[in-house]
C-alpha cells in the first residue's frame, strides 16, 4: 500500500505538470521555504494539514486531489470551483502561434482560449499565450513550450517579454529576454546558437520604442511534455 507521503508527492508532481507551475512557484505562493516544499514534493516529509489546505488552494483542487491515490484531477478542480468561485462566466486568455507563412500584417495566429486560473481572476489584468516556434530561448524555454504573459504596452523592468518588430506592412513577433540599461535596451535570445541565427541586439530606448511594440511580460511557463 502506498504511504501518505508518497501519495501526496505523486499528486503534487502531477499537478505541477498539469498546471505548468514550478516548485518555486508553489513555495512562494503558500509562503514556505523552497527546500521545505521540495521535501514534501519528494515524499521526504509530510506537511501539517494547514499547509496541505494551502497547497490545495494554490492548485484549486479539493483535498482529495492531494490525498487520494490516483484522483480525478479535473473533477477535483471542478468541485473546488463549484465551492469557491462565484457563479457566472469566467474570462479566458487566447493562445497564439506565430504564423510561419507571414501572410497577414499580424503574424500571430489564434489557436484557442484557456480559462483564466482562479488565482489570477482578481488581478484585474489580461493575459495572452504564445506557443514558442524555435529554440532561441533554450534551454530555459524549449520549442513548443507555451509562455503566458500579462498583457502590457510598456516594459516593466528586466524580464522575458513578447515583443513585436514593427515593419511598414507587417509585424514579426518574438519572445526575448529584455535587459534595461541606463540609456539602452538589450534584446537577448538565450541560445547563442539558435536555429534562427538571431543575436543580441542593443538599441537606444528611443529606437526600441520606434521599432518594437510590447505585448506582455511572462506570467507562466508551460513546458511541452509531448
Amino acid at each position: 500500500m502506498t504511504n501518505s507521503k508518497d501519495i501526496l508527492a505523486n499528486n503534487i508532481k502531477n499537478l505541477l505538470k498539469m498546471q505548468g507551475f514550478s516548485r518555486e512557484d508553489v513555495a512562494n505562493g503558500i509562503g514556505v521555504k523552497y527546500t521545505t516544499f521540495c521535501d514534501w514534493a519528494k515524499g521526504r516529509t509530510y506537511p501539517k494539514m494547514e499547509y496541505i489546505k494551502e497547497i490545495a488552494d494554490f492548485f484549486c483542487v479539493t483535498l482529495s486531489g492531494l490525498l487520494e491515490e490516483e484522483p480525478d484531477y479535473e473533477a477535483c478542480m471542478s468541485a473546488y470551483r463549484e465551492e469557491h468561485e462565484p457563479k457566472g462566466v469566467f474570462s479566458t486568455y487566447s493562445v497564439f502561434e506565430i504564423n510561419k507563412l507571414h501572410s497577414t500584417p499580424d503574424d500571430l495566429k489564434l489557436l484557442y482560449g484557456v480559462e483564466v486560473p482562479y488565482q489570477w481572476d482578481s488581478e484585474n489584468q489580461t493575459f495572452m499565450g504564445l506557443v514558442l516556434n524555435d529554440d532561441s530561448m533554450s534551454p530555459e524555454y524549449l520549442k513548443n513550450d507555451i509562455v503566458v504573459v500579462t498583457e502590457m504596452i510598456t516594459l516593466s523592468g528586466d524580464g522575458d517579454y513578447i515583443i513585436q518588430l514593427l515593419k511598414k506592412s507587417s509585424t514579426k513577433t518574438y519572445f526575448r529576454r529584455i535587459k534595461i540599461m541606463d540609456d539602452s535596451i538589450a534584446i537577448i535570445p538565450l541560445n547563442p546558437t539558435n536555429e534562427s541565427m538571431d543575436v543580441t541586439k542593443y538599441l537606444s530606448i528611443t529606437d526600441f520604442k520606434k521599432k518594437y511594440k510590447v505585448l506582455g511580460k511572462i506570467k507562466r511557463h508551460i513546458r511541452d511534455f509531448d
